[in-house]
């Protein structure tokens, strides 16, 4: 966290917990309570007026993953008293809270988003299933095929050759995702400078923090986006070559017109905002769009 706490605005993106089926596991939800701790631990150090929220998708085990949290911090909080809990449909207890920083504030219940998740309208959602039951549910493989460039597909396909022997690899095309990962990227993107705009209206001059829990595909990419870095095989490659682990995080803070990411290894400060980071997304999924029409 920002080393001047006072003003620190920042977001942490993390998968959902471990899952059975489509549903937590019960390694889920005791991760997702180990997650409640640390986090009760950040807002005890944090400073008073602090503002603190969950966001999930709204696919189920992202859901659960945010209910387990809450009310695991809830529970643990119970004899904190410079911490409160506030409904997001509280409007008397918010109001109140905006002028009032005596305490942190958790607010809690916000409407899960599909900007952090999908449904059956997601443009990639039949690729993703489909190159799933052919990579034999490897979603590592997945997000590469996806995040290929031209440049980089013939390499991809032989190493998906070597993991898959038995797999006929030469009409792997990234362009059936219809959706460029860009494009999945913005969706992070642009719901994070909505949640900052909304936070900043309704508690202006407080710190504050917005956990996001969603999918490891789509939150890779806006890392790699909030990295500065293109998204690609070769950037997947120098974060380790996996998407992220259940419950895993990436750290964001908006500073002074700057931004300040981490994720695994790697620590960036960008000189721009997230309208910076956008307009440079938008305009590399245009680049691959073309490319992607230029591929047979």
């Amino acid at each position: 966290m920002n080393e001047n706490m006072e003003n620190y605005k920042q977001f942490e993106t993390i998968r959902h917990g471990e899952k059975h089926g489509e549903e937590l596991s019960e390694v889920g939800i005791e991760q997702s309570k180990i997650k409640a701790q640390e986090l009760l631990e950040e807002i005890k150090a944090a400073p008073d007026g602090s503002v603190f929220y969950a966001m999930s998708s709204n696919v189920g085990r992202a859901i659960e993953t945010r209910d387990v949290i809450e009310s695991e911090l809830i529970t643990l909080a119970e004899n904190e008293q410079g911490i409160e809990f506030i409904s997001v449909q509280d409007v008397e207890k918010i109001k109140q809270a905006k002028g009032d920083k005596t305490k942190k504030y958790v607010i809690t219940g916000l409407q899960p988003s599909t900007a952090l998740g999908f449904n059956e309208r997601t443009p990639s959602l039949s690729a993703f299933l489909k190159f799933k039951k052919a990579y034999k549910n490897n979603e590592d493989l997945i997000g590469q095929t996806w995040a290929a460039k031209s440049g980089e597909l013939e390499k991809l396909k032989e190493k998906i050759r070597q993991e898959i022997p038995d797999l006929d690899v030469s009409g792997i095309n990234p362009k059936e995702f219809d959706e460029t990962p860009e494009e999945a990227a913005l969706k992070y993107i642009r719901l994070m400078k909505r949640m900052a705009e909304i936070t900043e209206k309704y508690f202006p001059d407080h710190p504050w923090k917005g956990l996001q829990i969603g999918h490891n595909l789509s939150a890779d990419f806006a890392a790699l986006a909030m990295l500065d870095k293109n998204i690609s095989v070769e950037s997947i490659e120098e974060l380790g070559g996996k998407f992220r682990q259940f419950l895993e995080s990436a750290h964001f803070e908006l500073k002074d017109g700057k931004i300040v990411a981490k994720y695994r290894d790697q620590e960036v400060e960008q000189e721009k905002d997230l309208d910076g980071i956008i307009q440079d997304l938008e305009k590399a999924s245009e680049e691959r769009k073309k490319e992607w029409g230029a591929v047979s």
